[in-house]
């Protein structure tokens, strides 16, 4: 578990400008975010790519179990585009033991805001299916998930 320790932006940032307060709160005050991410980049890393942050803002960091900070979640300037280095669903879906995630009720608030921001984001797109045939074919429903708990850190994968 990570801490949400900076989210400078919040208030200008499109991913955190709607969230409630008391979940800005709890990322900023807790240990909560799932990150089982092996290599992240570093904020001074980042300054270094001039491409890198031209494109993007650092929205928060987090800081690994060694105390390194890391960039956990940044925003294109001008494109809905959104990076998290870090999993807010888990929370919700994931009950492994050893993954040592936190279930609390404000974990799953918090993990459903950024599921209804991405959802919401998602609405504003125009392309759609050329046919309802076409849109039943791609539906995830047509294949069935396979439990990889013992290859993978997940508990479900889907393989097309």
């Amino acid at each position: 578990m990570y801490k949400q320790v900076s989210l400078n932006y919040y208030k200008t940032a499109s991913l955190w400008k709607f969230a409630p307060r008391n979940v800005v709160k709890f990322l900023q005050n807790n240990n909560s975010t799932f990150n089982n991410h092996k290599l992240a980049i570093t904020p001074q890393n980042y300054r270094k790519h001039r491409r890198l942050n031209t494109f993007f803002r650092i929205v928060s960091t987090s800081k690994d179990r060694k105390g390194v900070e890391f960039i956990s979640t940044l925003e294109g300037k001008h494109y809905p585009v959104y990076l998290l280095h870090w999993h807010p669903a888990k929370s919700q879906f994931e009950w492994r033991r050893y993954l040592d995630i936190n279930h609390s009720l404000a974990d799953v608030v918090a993990g459903q805001y950024f599921a209804n921001f991405l959802v919401q984001k998602a609405r504003h797109s125009t392309h759609r299916f050329s046919s309802e045939e076409e849109e039943r074919a791609s539906l995830i429903y047509n294949y069935k998930p396979t439990d990889v708990q013992d290859y993978l850190p997940f508990v479900q994968a889907y393989f097309f």
